[in-house]
């Protein structure tokens, strides 16, 4: 498992199951990802708000083989 923190911009978002959200996002360093972050559409902290699209986001993920994992968002730039 490897952590990764970037900056990037949410390309589009998808809703998965009762409480995920699967993310597409882009990064200066790592391209296009696919992100899945797990009960976030249950969460009392509502950072789905950070996951809109055309935001531009600090994240850090976790990475697992091919698959990445949403940990934490934090809002740079709303548009």
């Amino acid at each position: 498992m490897k952590i990764i923190k970037t900056n990037c911009i949410v390309l589009k978002k998808k809703e998965m199951k009762e409480a995920d959200l699967l993310v597409m996002l882009f990064s200066k360093d790592f391209g296009k990802i696919m992100a899945t972050a797990y009960g976030i559409r249950k969460s009392k902290k509502r950072d789905i708000v950070s996951l809109n699209p055309l935001n531009e986001i600090e994240i850090t993920l976790l990475q697992k083989n091919n698959y990445y994992v949403v940990k934490y968002v934090e809002i740079l730039k709303i548009f």
